[in-house]
């Protein structure tokens, strides 16, 4: 186990899992309000298609180019992998795509300072 150098206890387990779907809620629908509120100022996201070292980038990306309003996800999957991280595996769907995807949050307090987000690009660009 790693050593905490902020001393704080971690936050229940039940809430981090609760914060690292209401992440997938409401980028689904893109209530962008909300996501900046779940992160931290220096947050970083890692997918196969972005990445981005900042919220303000982050939150950027998605003014720029904003999930399709009718996105859903199914939760298939959630567990903790320590006392900061969660990880969920869920089939996110928007018209005409479908696909399988595995995010890791790690958190800093009550928000989540990181995500990292695994897929097949590639099989989702071909569904399209």
């Amino acid at each position: 186990m790693t050593a905490r150098c902020d001393k704080s206890p971690p936050l229940p387990r039940e809430t981090r899992l609760y914060l690292a779907e209401e992440f997938i809620a409401a980028y689904c629908r893109n209530d962008l309000a909300r996501l900046s509120s779940l992160l931290t100022e220096d947050f970083r996201f890692d997918g196969p298609l972005f990445h981005s070292s900042s919220r303000a980038e982050y939150i950027a990306s998605l003014e720029a180019d904003p999930p399709d309003p009718r996105s859903r996800y199914r939760l298939l999957h959630s567990f903790e992998e320590d006392d900061d991280a969660v990880c969920l595996a869920y089939r996110f769907h928007k018209p005409g795509r479908s696909i399988l995807i595995a995010e890791r949050c790690r958190f800093r307090g009550d928000k989540i300072s990181e995500v990292t987000l695994v897929f097949d690009g590639e099989a989702f660009d071909r569904e399209g």
